[in-house]
C-alpha cells in the first residue's frame, strides 16, 4: 500500500495501518536507536514509544510528504532523550556482551575469514561510537548511517547548521584520534631479534 494512502488512513482513525508502518520501519529503527544509545532494551523502548507518539499526532503528519525523514527524525531525537536520560556509561565489558546483536543487525558474509574481519570491524566501531557523546553518535548515525545531509539534519533537529557541522567535525575528530589510538603498532626490526 502507497505511504500516503497509510497515512491518511491512519488520520481516519484505522490503527491497523499502523501495523504497515511499523513492518516498514521497525528494524531500521531499531539499528537507528540502538546506534544512538547503545542499549538495545533501550532502542527498543525508544521506537516503540515513536510509533506511539506518531499515532498520537498523526495529524500533523503531512500525508503528501515522504514519511520517513518525519519519523527518523523523531526516532533520533528520542533516543538521544533517552541517552541522557540514562546517562548510562557503556564499559569495554558491556559493548563485548552486546555485539551479538550487532550481528543481527549487521548482514555477514559467507566466508569465515571476512565475517572475522567484520566482527573485529563491528566491535571496534561499537567501542568508538560508545565513547561518544549522545549527540555526536546521533549526528554520525544520521549523516552516515541513514544518509542525510547537514541541511536536512539541521532542521529536522531544530538545531542550526553550524551545530550540526561543529558536532560532526567534533565526533569525526574524536573517531579517528580512537581509531589511531587502537591500530596495530608494526614490529620493528629490534622486536623480531
Amino acid at each position: 500500500m502507497e505511504e500516503y494512502k497509510v497515512i491518511q488512513r491512519l488520520k481516519d482513525g484505522d490503527i491497523g495501518s499502523l501495523e504497515v508502518l511499523v513492518n516498514r520501519y521497525q528494524e531500521k529503527a531499531i539499528r537507528t536507536a540502538y546506534l544512538i544509545t547503545q542499549d538495545k532494551a533501550v532502542a527498543r523502548d525508544v521506537v516503540q514509544a515513536t510509533f506511539i507518539q506518531v499515532y498520537k499526532s498523526i495529524h500533523r503528519v503531512d500525508a503528501s510528504r515522504p514519511f520517513a525523514p518525519y519519523f527518523f527524525r523523531s526516532v533520533a531525537y528520542e533516543a538521544v532523550r533517552a541517552s541522557k536520560k540514562s546517562k548510562r556509561t557503556i564499559s569495554l565489558e558491556d559493548v563485548h556482551e552486546d555485539t551479538g546483536y550487532l550481528d543481527e543487525l549487521i548482514s555477514t558474509a559467507e566466508n569465515p575469514e571476512t565475517v572475522l574481519e567484520e566482527q573485529e570491524l563491528r566491535e571496534k566501531i561499537q567501542t568508538m561510537l560508545a565513547q561518544l557523546s549522545p549527540e555526536q553518535r546521533a549526528v554520525i548515525v544520521l549523516k552516515y548511517y541513514l544518509g542525510y545531509s547537514e541541511q536536512e539534519m539541521a532542521q529536522h533537529l531544530n538545531t542550526a547548521k553550524g551545530t550540526i557541522k561543529s558536532r560532526l567535525y567534533k565526533a569525526r575528530q574524536h573517531l579517528k584520534r580512537l581509531f589511531q589510538m587502537n591500530k596495530p603498532i608494526p614490529l620493528q626490526r629490534e622486536d623480531l631479534t
